[in-house]
C-alpha cells in the first residue's frame, strides 16, 4: 500500500496571524504548533517556512529552530520588498 508523502515548500508560519494577529490586532493565541500538528496529521511530513521579508525570514528560522522537519528560507517577497516591519 502506497502512502503519499507531502511537503509543504511555501508555508508562511512567520506570518503574524499564526501569532494571533490581524490588522495590528491580537485576536487569538499563536497556533504556529497547532497549525502544524493538523497539516501532518493530513501526511505533511516535511515544511519549507518562507519569509515574505526579512522580520519573517528571522521568524520563519526561529520557527524551524523550534520545530522537526521544518526548514526555511531567507527571501523578500516582492509585494513586501518595500515593508519595514511586519
Amino acid at each position: 500500500m502506497s502512502r503519499v508523502r507531502l511537503f509543504d515548500i511555501a508555508a508562511n508560519l512567520s506570518d503574524k496571524s499564526y501569532q494571533g494577529v490581524y490588522h495590528k490586532k491580537a485576536c487569538h493565541a499563536a497556533d504556529v504548533a497547532t497549525v502544524i500538528s493538523r497539516a501532518q496529521s493530513y501526511g505533511v511530513e516535511k515544511f519549507l517556512l518562507a519569509g515574505g521579508n526579512l522580520k519573517q525570514s528571522r521568524r520563519a528560522f526561529e520557527i524551524s529552530k523550534a520545530f522537526a522537519d521544518c526548514y526555511s528560507t531567507v527571501g523578500v517577497h516582492p509585494c513586501l520588498a518595500s515593508v519595514t516591519s511586519m
